[in-house]
């Protein structure tokens, strides 16, 4: 939401953080965005993506990307098959510091 918020800012500054958090939880509601929490009030939105794809979370900044990787579909049928679990839904994470973080911390 705050990323969103510093570029709507840059085209019309009189946006409130609020305005942007109104409008996805519109977003969210119509089923366009859905909201991820990562603990710590640290919530990352994705567009409604048909591709599952996991997310890296620097856990010294917070900052949340989407990475494309392939394999992430093998890994649900893996688990399917493992578990007998018919799986409707799934979440991939990978944790550690991001470049900005690693730089600074030499």
């Amino acid at each position: 939401a705050e990323e969103i918020y510093d570029q709507v800012r840059k085209v019309s500054p009189t946006t409130s953080l609020a305005t942007v958090y109104k409008t996805l939880d519109t977003l969210k509601e119509l089923g366009e965005v859905q909201e991820m929490e990562f603990g710590e009030g640290c919530n990352h939105y994705d567009g409604v993506d048909p591709v599952p794809h996991p997310h890296v979370v620097c856990t010294h900044c917070g900052k949340i990307e989407d990475v494309k990787v392939s394999g992430v579909n093998t890994l649900q049928i893996q688990a399917t098959e493992a578990s007998g679990y018919r799986i409707t839904a799934q979440r991939v994470e990978f944790y550690g510091l991001c470049r900005v973080c690693q730089q600074a911390a030499g």
